[in-house]
């Protein structure tokens, strides 16, 4: 589990609730995702959409929530969403080449990993 700051998301946490049409629901999923508090990551993610459908950010994040739980059909859905229309966003990027390979689609990954390499140079 990586280190979080609390207070960190103690912050954020405060923001959603006081404005819950506030895009603050990406990083604040995002750390509850890094608490290992997945299901209400999930929760947190699925609400901000419902607000921002086209939120690349929260896409993202939710794609991240959705690989962490092993879900990885609808990780690289949500990722490949985010990269069709934003090919530069490389952590979109990053998560669908891992749910790729983690669903043992491995030429899709490897055509991914090309064009993530291209990307970064």
């Amino acid at each position: 589990m990586a280190e979080v700051d609390l207070s960190e998301v103690e912050r954020y946490l405060k923001i959603f609730q006081e404005n819950p049409d506030s895009r603050v629901f990406a990083p604040l999923a995002d750390l509850y995702r890094r608490l290992g508090r997945l299901r209400e990551a999930e929760e947190i993610c699925r609400e901000g959409l419902l607000r921002h459908p086209y939120y690349a950010g929260g896409k993202v994040a939710l794609a991240h929530i959705l690989l962490d739980a092993g879900r990885y059909g609808e990780a690289s859905q949500e990722a490949e969403a985010v990269v069709t229309y934003y090919p530069d966003n490389l952590l979109a990027r990053k998560i669908l080449i891992r749910a790729l390979g983690a669903e043992n689609k491995l030429d899709n990954a490897r055509r991914e990993f090309e064009a993530l390499k291209q990307r970064l140079s």
